[in-house]
């Protein structure tokens, strides 16, 4: 039986978090009461799926899929969408992102959004919540004979926690996989749109304040300095070297107060060839409410990397 916590407590959540940020300035705190909040994301209209996928055994590993309603193309690109929520289950599900990927089937793609056991699940965690986001793409290639999904174009998308994993799933390599218990990827990733996205662990880790820092352990299972060899392993700034070929969009929001603008840039300044589109008066949320201007130029984003 799933699980799921209700949209009020989420709320609470978020309004703790991003008040207790450190701003920069007077400026920033007032621009700041006026950014979208998780009650903007979660009240989305949504439909639902057109079938659940149970791509593994636990009540956490499904994933939903939509198949858009027009029939301009015999097979449509997947968009993978992996839901943010400090990799905790008592923050986010896969509830957050329906409206998202509800409205990105009715823009003529198939949207799989994906839940996997999250850090605090009782068997979450390195390796397991990093796995089950590889078993859910995985998993594509058994749905294709029933379903008209074209899975040499399949794209990643991921909202901060999500963009973490979104963005490990495809660059970790799989010729270190049994040296980490991870799960080879078998799929074709055409490339990768994170969004807000977490991109060096130990950087973000911070069990003392209000932030998602506080995940980062739970889902590692101990600090950078208890587990170093895991955090480079698991963070994306480590890995982008092994495979390079994977086009990556990264975007944030100006005045995000939970994953800043400088810690996406920990990437992006590292490998100047990956795009990191910055968008204005923006902050954590909008990006994924349909139709605020942060999301027209996210899903033109999409467009152009996978139409």
């Amino acid at each position: 039986m799933r699980i799921f916590v209700k949209n009020q407590i989420l709320l609470s959540f978020y309004i703790i978090l991003v008040l207790t940020m450190t701003f920069q300035g007077p400026k920033t705190i007032a621009q700041a009461q006026d950014l979208m909040t998780m009650e903007e994301v979660t009240s989305v209209d949504f439909v639902e799926s057109d079938t659940t996928i149970q791509y593994d055994e636990d009540a956490f590993n499904f994933a939903e899929l939509r198949i858009p309603k027009n029939n301009l193309k015999n097979k449509f690109p997947v968009l993978v969408i992996l839901h943010g929520g400090c990799w905790l289950s008592a923050v986010a599900n896969a509830d957050f992102m329906r409206g998202y990927a509800t409205e990105l089937a009715r823009e003529g793609y198939a949207t799989y959004n994906v839940e996997y056991r999250s850090a605090d699940h009782p068997e979450g965690g390195w390796p397991n919540t990093f796995n089950d986001v590889r078993n859910a793409i995985n998993a594509l290639s058994s749905l294709s004979a029933d379903y008209p999904i074209n899975l040499d174009k399949i794209l990643l998308i991921g909202h901060s926690a999500g963009g973490h994993l979104a963005l490990w799933a495809s660059l970790f390599p799989n010729n270190l996989s049994n040296d980490y218990a991870i799960t080879p990827l078998n799929a074709k990733i055409q490339g990768i749109v994170s969004l807000a996205g977490i991109v060096d662990l130990e950087k973000y880790f911070d069990p003392t304040n209000q932030s998602c820092g506080r995940g980062v352990g739970r889902l590692m299972g101990g600090s950078p300095e208890e587990l170093p060899d895991l955090y480079q392993m698991g963070s994306p700034v480590n890995l982008y070297s092994f495979i390079s070929n994977t086009p990556i969009v990264l975007i944030s929001g100006e005045l995000d107060p939970i994953v800043t603008v400088d810690h996406v840039k920990i990437l992006s300044d590292a490998h100047p060839e990956i795009q990191h589109l910055i968008i204005p008066q923006s902050g954590h949320f909008e990006m994924v409410v349909p139709q605020t201007e942060a999301w027209k130029q996210t899903l033109n984003i999409i467009k152009s990397m996978i139409d």
